[in-house]
């Protein structure tokens, strides 16, 4: 169980570092009992710090377990894999940790982001925001974890409905609440229990439901498919020249990688800001294509061979190309 300590309520602002963030994590060979249900399921990924080339953020795109060099989409499930090849995985030093896809899934979680303040030393929670505080006495008996960022918690539990959720909503001094329910996303999973409670997950419908029904009666959701309360407040910055230039240059990189256009739309939608100049996914989905294009129009290209007609007669049957032909053994001929 991690200890709380008791101070004044703040966050952490994030690090730009040139070297990766240390993950805060627990054993994940080891992890708590309230989780040891959902390692039966093959619904895990890994997930490593990638970082960012347009702003220089560290972001966690999910890996496939059986070959991490390659990204897990979170609507394939043949991309995913058990427990126990994404442990062996992170064992390995092949990833930075272990992921929980969330489609088709009986859980519920709530991530709170920039809530807390947590050190690996002294195992201790500090500077939990109230926010936070009333989202984690709310949901009574659920499971609660630190996320890796160690600024931030997840709230899980079981659900039984299948109305899928995927809300998120801001919240003071950065911070942020995202709901999700049968929805196509993955959460890390660290393993330092909060709470240390031992018993079954409870049921999260009616707390998750009636939470976005009070969020959006005080403040207006963001889209489906938010940016991070951090992203959001950020200037765009550079000209619009210079944003095509980084998507270009995202989308060759990742391209020469092996990459398919499919992975790399992924890959730049959910881990690129693209609201300041493209404005909504489709159009930012339009220039990821046009850029992959031009991508595949560099490479050398086979040389094509003539198309023939079947309409057209093929005069080459003209040609007396028979020669001589070969001698037959005449003895092997039947007598009369």
């Amino acid at each position: 169980m991690t200890r709380i300590a008791k101070e004044d309520a703040g966050v952490n602002t994030s690090s730009n570092d040139a070297e990766p963030p240390r993950p805060q994590q627990a054993d994940l060979a080891r992890l708590p009992r309230q989780l040891r249900k959902v390692t039966k399921e093959p619904r895990w990924v890994n997930w490593s710090f990638v970082r960012r080339d347009k702003d220089g953020e560290w972001t966690k795109p999910p890996l496939q377990p059986r070959d991490p060099r390659r990204l897990a989409r979170n609507d394939d499930p043949s991309t995913w894999g058990s427990y126990d090849s994404a442990l062996r995985c992170w064992q390995d030093e092949e990833a930075d940790g272990l992921g929980f896809q969330l489609l088709g899934a009986d859980l519920a979680v709530v991530d709170l982001d920039d809530c807390c303040r947590y050190d690996d030393e002294s195992e201790e929670i500090s500077n939990i925001t109230e926010w936070a505080n009333d989202l984690i006495n709310a949901a009574q008996g659920a499971y609660i974890e630190v996320t890796p960022s160690g600024r931030g918690l997840r709230i899980i539990g079981r659900c039984e409905r299948d109305a899928p959720i995927h809300r998120r909503f801001s919240k003071p001094n950065g911070g942020g609440v995202e709901f999700y329910r049968n929805t196509a996303r993955y959460i890390t999973v660290t393993g330092i229990d909060m709470k240390g409670a031992d018993k079954e997950l409870p049921l999260l419908d009616d707390f998750i439901e009636e939470q976005v029904a009070l969020h959006d009666r005080e403040a207006p959701a963001s889209s489906p498919k938010p940016e991070r309360a951090s992203e959001a407040a950020k200037p765009s910055g550079g000209s619009s020249i210079d944003r095509s230039a980084d998507t270009h240059s995202n989308v060759w990189r990742l391209a020469h990688k092996g990459l398919s256009l499919d992975e790399i739309k992924i890959l730049m939608r959910e881990h690129e800001p693209t609201t300041d100049k493209y404005g909504t996914g489709a159009r930012f989905g339009k220039e990821i294509e046009r850029c992959f294009g031009k991508w595949e129009g560099q490479r050398p290209q086979a040389p094509k061979l003539p198309q023939h007609s079947w309409e057209a007669p093929d005069i080459s049957l003209l040609d007396d190309r028979r020669g001589e032909l070969p001698e037959y053994p005449l003895e092997l001929l039947p007598s009369d």
